[in-house]
């Protein structure tokens, strides 16, 4: 709230650089470790390889969903590695599969991950899959994720996985997915950067008052699974 005898404000100019990004970063990465220091529980940190991220699949999901139906919602899909995983780990007949993306790659340049824009890209080719359960909702998320919301009707625990990687992209996801995101839904982050997906979890959750836990994280916390708990 403004006060009615605010200051003037004044130009602040800051010394040796001209780029707002590493500003970003460290502010970012500021509040993602106090985010971690003030964790006042125990949860498991698991050490593995880009290639092994299965591992944190299965843990969260033995750990929240155990064996019931899920809806699985994935934001970012690319070749669908990870969208066949979580098929592979959750083979419960109910369960529903979503993957969103535009199959065209970034919409914009990725800093913290040096990718230009349109990286990821598959030309428009979505991944071939032999699962009935799946399904692929093509389009950049702010094009088509509301629409599909319009005909959505929840049915199981929620499953999101955020591999947008772009803290605008993870922002919308979020801020969208939450009027159907209900206590006990499992997220989870594949690239749990600073100013990135955390920065974008951090606004959602601040912004729409959301309690959660951590479940596990890998040991750098770059990749890690929260379920909300409010």
């Amino acid at each position: 709230m403004h006060s009615a005898h605010e200051h003037p404000r004044q130009n602040i100019t800051i010394v040796g650089t001209n780029d707002p990004q590493p500003l970003e970063n460290c502010y970012y990465t500021c509040l993602r470790r106090r985010m971690i220091e003030e964790q006042e529980y125990e949860y498991p940190l698991l050490e593995y390889d880009y290639r092994d991220r299965r591992i944190l699949y299965e843990y969260s999901h033995k750990t929240i969903v155990r064996n019931a139906p899920i809806d699985f919602f994935e934001f970012g899909v690319f070749e669908g590695n990870s969208f066949r995983q979580w098929m592979q780990v959750n083979t419960h007949a109910d369960s529903r599969f979503y993957g969103f993306d535009s199959f065209e790659g970034l919409p914009e340049q990725w800093h913290a991950g040096g990718m230009e824009k349109g990286h990821f890209s598959t030309q428009g080719q979505t991944p071939s899959i032999s699962d009935s359960r799946g399904q692929f909702i093509k389009g950049y998320f702010n094009q088509s994720l509301i629409p599909f919301l319009h005909h959505y009707e929840r049915k199981n625990r929620m499953v999101i996985h955020v591999d947008a990687d772009l803290c605008s992209s993870s922002l919308y996801v979020l801020m969208t997915m939450d009027p159907f995101i209900k206590r006990g839904t499992l997220i989870v982050f594949d690239d749990f950067g600073p100013a990135d997906e955390y920065a974008a979890f951090y606004h959602y959750t601040c912004a729409c008052s959301r309690q959660w836990k951590i479940v596990a994280a890998r040991g750098d916390h770059h990749k890690l699974a929260v379920v909300i708990t409010q």
